[in-house]
């Protein structure tokens, strides 16, 4: 029993469309399609038609939505009486985040107080790949990354798509001439840079954009808190690389470097999600995408 396929094909009904049953079950469009055909050729029979620019059941799938949501009925029945089981034992939830988003980190842990007053949360600061192998061996529960769009995968939510731009000190003579001009990474040689250190996706980024500019700073500091980096931008003392996002936040001199990114929520495919895990995550989604 693939209850997860079941939900799929319910919400599609539901929407009347895959676009729109994807982005509600935060799942990528391909991956919900591939689910749905995969049924389908199980049955030997199609459970949407298109009718204009919606999908409409027919009578096969009727009959399936029918019966699935009769065993889904009897499945979140047996789910509750193993949460209130579990609850007992389980007080924590481990939340793997890239350093770059630990300012909003107290939004996100509100969350949880809010919608689970009794949970415990453990966050650990981590790159992409770290963040992987944590959600992959089940040593964590939930990640918050930022990352390339193309190491997305169909177990991953995009919340929002940004940007990597370089952002100069506060008040520094070269605003105007890059505002002119365009960069020059040449005219940066005198600059201090400070940034995230390797536990950071963006430390990944920010030394790939340097490679592709052969430039690197004669003088560097790396922290691992990015308050620190705002803090150094802010009082003049250093220039970075920052996401376009944190960047009109704070209202900083910043210039577009065309380097593409993402913010990714990964779940663990191991850990089933109680009702009150799925209303946090939605509360995730809609603070990152409001």
């Amino acid at each position: 029993m693939n209850t997860r396929t079941m939900e799929y094909i319910i919400t599609t009904a539901e929407e009347r469309s895959q676009h729109k049953a994807a982005e509600k079950l935060l799942v990528s469009q391909p991956a919900l399609s591939q689910q749905i055909r995969k049924t389908e050729t199980e049955a030997g029979a199609r459970f949407f038609a298109r009718s204009g620019n919606e999908l409409t059941l027919t009578d096969e799938g009727r009959i399936y939505i029918n019966g699935a949501r009769a065993v889904l009925s009897i499945y979140q029945d047996a789910l509750k009486e193993i949460e209130s089981i579990r609850a007992r034992d389980k007080q924590q939830m481990t939340l793997v985040f890239d350093n770059s988003l630990s300012m909003y980190l107290p939004s996100i842990l509100s969350v949880f107080s809010e919608v689970m007053p009794d949970i415990h949360v453990i966050t650990i600061p981590a790159n992409a790949g770290m963040a992987e192998d944590y959600i992959r061996s089940s040593f964590a529960d939930l990640s918050l990354i930022l990352t390339n769009e193309k190491n997305t995968n169909a177990d991953s939510a995009v919340l929002y798509k940004d940007e990597i731009c370089l952002v100069l000190p506060k008040g520094h003579k070269l605003k105007d001439d890059f505002t002119q001009n365009g960069i020059d990474f040449t005219k940066m040689s005198s600059l201090h840079f400070t940034l995230l250190n390797e536990t950071s996706s963006l430390h990944r980024f920010s030394m790939r954009i340097f490679d592709q500019h052969s430039f690197f700073p004669r003088s560097l500091t790396q922290s691992d808190n990015i308050l620190t980096v705002c803090s150094m931008i802010e009082n003049g003392l250093a220039a970075s690389l920052l996401p376009l996002r944190l960047c009109k936040e704070k209202g900083y001199d910043f210039f577009s470097l065309s380097c593409s990114c993402c913010l990714l929520l990964a779940v663990n495919k191991n850990h089933l999600l109680s009702t009150n895990e799925k209303e946090v995550l939605r509360r995730i989604t809609e603070y990152f995408r409001s």
